[in-house]
């Protein structure tokens, strides 16, 4: 462990010279320059202090704005403008940020300068992050990525991919963020960018922890911490180090993650980075909570409340109401522990506030849209039938009968876009419905058992505690249930695969420690079913696959799909069907075989249970 701390320190010291005579030839030489080189100067001075001392790099980007401004050159004021921002950014003043990256944007667009304008999105991307506006970042970055390729400006287009898969990341979306972060690596290695390609490695790294895959983590963020001490990279040395400290915690090595988050708070705070210090101190006060030092861990949660407040961040001051409302669970202070949970609670809503409205906004603008694209076909349809109607008035009958067949072909065109329109909107109806249940139904839904956990960790020796702990474990239940059926309405088909993998999560999240294998067979792996077949499918499975781990005694369930079949079988005790109590999962079982315009037949003797389901495959859907 002291070997990384070595070098680093040795680097800082070898370059800390250079460093510092760079920073003093540039304080000795603007003050009698003439005013255009004099702003880029104290630009240049306000980004090289940016991430070592924030106040002073405020200060010279201030008066590189005022130099700038008395000149002629309205790129060079928006270039001030630009680098002005960046310590508002490293401190977390957002509102900064968002001032003077407009000002600049303003002259950017009326210079028509694209790639500075995608600049300036990006910038205020990473700011709009921070406050917890996923969607505007998202919606900035996606902008910024299309000026960058139109422009074949393929280094700025990785950067700009792995913050996109920061986002993805952080809406849980791993697979996807992954995809972006081998994109943004394979752009960085053409273009022969090292710092985008281990910056785009340390994210990934953060991913494979969150999947489970520690050792792979561990590999790849070691590799983007040696890069970022050979380049002596303060800043970077203190991210990878918080997310060493994330993967060693994640792996339940508290101990190592405590020793990584507490070189990145060293680090962060020795560069000012105030932003970064309100992250790592609540990850602090978390692990010492962890070890059972409950004053460390206020000291750094209060901390990191500061911190939070002090930038403005909206995700800072979830985590830290988190980790409060923890800490006073800990101590016994159930009330104050409630009310940081209606703090937290506020937070949660806040974002998610944000975000509805601005998502509401976004469907108002597509809709004005496409009603005005629709109103310019229809009145183009509209002038060319009475063009076609003064031609008609002069021509023979052959002609008017040629006329006739046009416009009929025209029409049944004009149907089939109508279809494909209402297509559209139906795959569009089916992802709003999707997203409502999962942002209001699925929140509540979690909101209430985090409400009914805390209440149970209060009454856990009564039996009001373990009748509240029963009622969480049915929130918990709903809630799987309502984000299978999310699953199955999210798109507008379902493969055979993605249907017997959803099967298999399913069955490792019941086993629990009951000794029964799946064996799951795929005869078509080109199949695929409409959400409500694969969503009938499942449930028969899951049906199926509760009584075999609940009631069989089974120790083999076995699967088979085909293009027009599933059977089911266990080896457990089975039943009889003459004189079983039909519940409501036989029951139910049929009814989902009749909504698929199946068969059900089922089998059953005390060698085991068979069940088939005979089905026409279908890949539409109706709602």
């Amino acid at each position: 462990m002291l070997k990384p701390i070595l070098i680093t320190i040795l680097f800082s010291i070898f370059q800390f010279g250079a460093y510092s005579s760079i920073i003093d030839s540039l304080k000795e030489i603007y003050p009698t320059q003439p005013n255009a080189e004099k702003a880029l100067t104290l630009c240049e001075l306000c980004y090289q202090l940016a991430y070592s001392d924030t106040k002073e790099a405020i200060h010279y980007g201030k008066l590189g704005y005022e130099a700038a401004e008395k000149t002629e050159d309205k790129a060079l004021k928006a270039q001030a403008l630009n680098d002005w921002s960046i310590p508002y950014l490293v401190m977390g003043d957002y509102d900064s940020v968002f001032v003077l990256c407009n000002q600049s944007l303003e002259i950017r667009q009326e210079l028509g300068d694209s790639v500075g304008v995608a600049k300036l999105l990006n910038k205020m991307a990473n700011a709009q992050y921070e406050r917890g506006n996923l969607d505007e970042s998202l919606a900035l970055n996606l902008r910024a990525l299309d000026i960058f390729e139109s422009n074949d400006l393929y280094g700025y287009s990785g950067r700009v991919l792995s913050n996109i898969g920061v986002i993805y990341e952080k809406s849980g979306l791993i697979e996807k963020a992954l995809t972006n972060y081998q994109k943004a690596k394979e752009i960085a290695l053409e273009t022969d960018n090292q710092n985008a390609y281990y910056s785009a490695l340390s994210s990934e790294a953060v991913c494979l922890s969150k999947s489970g895959n520690y050792i792979e983590a561990d590999q790849k963020l070691n590799e983007a911490l040696r890069f970022y001490i050979e380049e002596a990279n303060t800043d970077m040395i203190a991210g990878v180090y918080q997310n060493l400290g994330f993967n060693a915690r994640l792996n339940k090595n508290t101990k190592k993650g405590k020793h990584y988050y507490e070189l990145a708070y060293t680090t962060y705070k020795n560069n000012n980075n105030e932003s970064g210090l309100g992250i790592i101190s609540c990850n602090l006060g978390q692990v010492y909570m962890d070890i059972g030092q409950l004053d460390s861990a206020e000291a750094y949660l209060a901390k990191g409340l500061e911190l939070a407040k002090k930038n403005h961040s909206y995700y800072q001051l979830s985590d830290a109401y988190k980790g409060l409302m923890r800490l006073e669970n800990l101590k016994g202070n159930f009330q104050i522990a409630d009310e940081y949970f209606n703090l937290y609670e506020q937070q949660v809503d806040s974002i998610y506030n944000s975000e509805t409205a601005t998502a509401i906004s976004e469907m108002i603008v597509k809709y004005d849209t496409e009603a005005k694209e629709k109103a310019l076909v229809n009145e183009r349809l509209a002038n060319k039938n009475n063009q076609l109607l003064l031609i008609l008035s002069g021509v023979i009958i052959l002609i008017l009968i040629l006329s006739i067949i046009l416009i009929q072909y025209r029409r049944k065109l004009y149907r089939e876009k109508v279809k494909n329109e209402e297509l559209q909107n139906l795959e569009k109806e089916r992802g709003r419905i999707a997203r409502d249940l999962h942002d209001n139904l699925g929140a509540e839904l979690t909101l209430l058992t985090s409400k009914i956990d805390i209440e149970a960790f209060k009454n856990q020796e009564t039996t009001l505690g373990q009748t509240l702990d029963e009622i969480s474990e049915i929130s918990k239940n709903a809630n799987h249930q309502l984000r299978e059926t999310i699953w199955s309405i999210h798109k507008s088909t379902i493969s055979s695969q993605e249907l017997l993998e959803k099967i298999k999560l399913y069955f490792d999240r019941i086993k629990n420690s009951a000794s029964i294998e799946l064996k799951v067979t795929n005869h078509s792996s080109t199949n695929s079913f409409s959400p409500a077949m694969g969503l009938n499918i499942f449930r028969i499975c899951q049906e199926a696959l509760n009584n075999a781990v609940k009631y069989a005694d089974a120790s083999i369930f076995s699967i088979e799909l085909d293009t027009d079949r599933l059977e089911i079988m266990d080896n457990g005790n089975g039943f009889n069907l003459q004189t079983v109590r039909r519940g409501y999962g036989l029951n139910n079982m049929e009814e989902r075989a009749k909504e698929t315009e199946g068969k059900l037949t089922i089998n059953s003797d005390n060698n085991g249970t068979q069940i088939i389901l005979e089905f026409y495959k279908t890949t539409l859907d109706t709602i």
